[in-house]
């Protein structure tokens, strides 16, 4: 009876630490496919963020695009643009600040309790660092950076964006209809 046994139990630990091995292969699968490797803001996780906010970022993106510059004065070829930075820390009262940047850079308060709201969503629940206007005046793109050169972009078109504030190189997935997903890298 012994004889009998202790060959049965090999196979069953043989069998076993393949199974083992396997799950350990598909968990690591899985793990790089959700995390894409050191990307701490997946896409399906900005996904989410986005969706999760999704009027906020309208309210913000339509303030963006609203801005008149009419009231700075632009240098030959200067191309205006508005961008908007994350504050550290935080105010305790949510009252923000954009730059209008033509030849020159203006501080100017938000003065839309709406928008102030929509900005303190963002940076607080969204993580959002930065956010930009491009300088294609014809088809401006807005650019929300959340860390690690990922975010989701505006675009004015519907298609994939083809104007940049950066010099990464940069790829797209849609969201909606004018909202994408991106991740940059940059140039070695």
């Amino acid at each position: 009876m012994k004889y009998v046994v202790l060959p049965i139990v090999g196979i069953f630990i043989k069998v076993l630490s393949f199974i083992m091995v396997g799950i350990l292969a598909l968990s690591a699968f899985v793990f790089y496919m959700f995390n894409k490797t050191d990307i701490v803001y997946p896409e399906h996780k900005v996904v989410h963020l986005f969706t999760k906010n999704e009027e906020a970022f309208e309210t913000v993106r339509q303030f963006v695009d609203d801005v008149d510059f009419s009231g700075y004065p632009v240098a030959y070829k200067a191309t205006p643009y508005v961008s908007i930075s994350s504050p550290d820390p935080l105010p305790d009262i949510a009252e923000y600040k954009v730059r209008v940047t033509t030849d020159q850079m203006y501080q100017v308060d938000v003065d839309e309790e709406k928008v102030n709201q929509a900005l303190d969503q963002l940076f607080r629940k969204s993580d959002i660092t930065y956010i930009s206007q491009t300088r294609n005046e014809e088809f401006r793109s807005v650019y929300f950076y959340i860390a690690n050169g990922v975010g989701v972009v505006y675009s004015r078109t519907g298609q994939t964006p083809e104007d940049y504030v950066d010099d990464m190189y940069y790829e797209y997935e849609r969201i909606s209809d004018n909202w994408f997903y991106w991740r940059g890298t940059w140039p070695d």
